[in-house]
Order: structure tokens, then sequence, then C-alpha cells
């Protein structure tokens, strides 16, 4: 007898813009491990971009970029 495939529910994507002058970057990292959240946090400073890639609330891969001149978002998405 032939297994029926099981379907997964599809994952809803949220993108959030916030600031993060109130937050600690490790009760942040903290609190996407502890709810194992999968897509990548983005930090933008004048001068530098940092992003980290989360798959289930595990760190997958990190980047920090120097900035140099004006960017722009659209710049930066190509990168």
């Amino acid at each position: 007898m032939a297994e029926t495939p099981v379907r997964l529910p599809a994952r809803r994507f949220v993108m959030t813009l916030s600031n993060l002058a109130d937050f600690d970057a490790l009760q942040l990292l903290l609190l996407l491990a502890q709810g194992k959240r999968t897509g990548v946090l983005r930090v933008q400073r004048p001068d530098a971009l940092f992003r980290c890639w989360l798959e289930e609330g595990r760190v997958r891969r990190v980047s920090l970029q120097h900035l140099r001149g004006g960017l722009s978002d659209r710049d930066l998405e190509g990168a």
C-alpha cells in the first residue's frame, strides 16, 4: 500500500522594521532562537550592514559589510 504524502502548512513570512536602540543584541538573538525563527535579521547603520541568517532558531550565516558612500536600500538588496 502506497503512503500518501503529507502536506505541511505553508510558512508565512513577516517583515518588520524596528528601531533597535532599546534592545540588547544578545537578548534579541536569544529571543529569536527560543522562538525557533527562520529568516534574516538585518541591522543597518550609516557605516555598516550586519545580517544574520537563522533557520529554526539556529544561526546559519553571519555577514558584516562596511559601507562607503551613499548607498540606498535598493543598492544593498542587490549585494
